[in-house]
């Protein structure tokens, strides 16, 4: 997508669960549910099972999804 193309071209090497979770909300605010689940689903698939590790994200990411009615 352009937002994820333009933060390459901005030299960052990976975009974070914070950068990619707000993503996910302006697609789903402009419409674009597909798109909105495709982020979701990259950030639940990089939930890591570290006890010590911020999970919030993966979390509202799953919580998003749920509520869009994705399994």
């Amino acid at each position: 997508t352009d937002t994820i193309e333009a933060t390459r071209l901005m030299r960052r090497e990976a975009l974070t669960v914070d950068d990619r979770y707000p993503i996910g909300r302006y697609y789903e605010q402009l419409g674009l549910r597909d798109d909105a689940i495709a982020v979701y689903r990259g950030i639940v698939a990089e939930r890591k099972p570290d006890p010590g590790h911020d999970d919030t994200g993966a979390e509202l990411a799953a919580a998003r999804l749920a509520a869009l009615g994705v399994k």
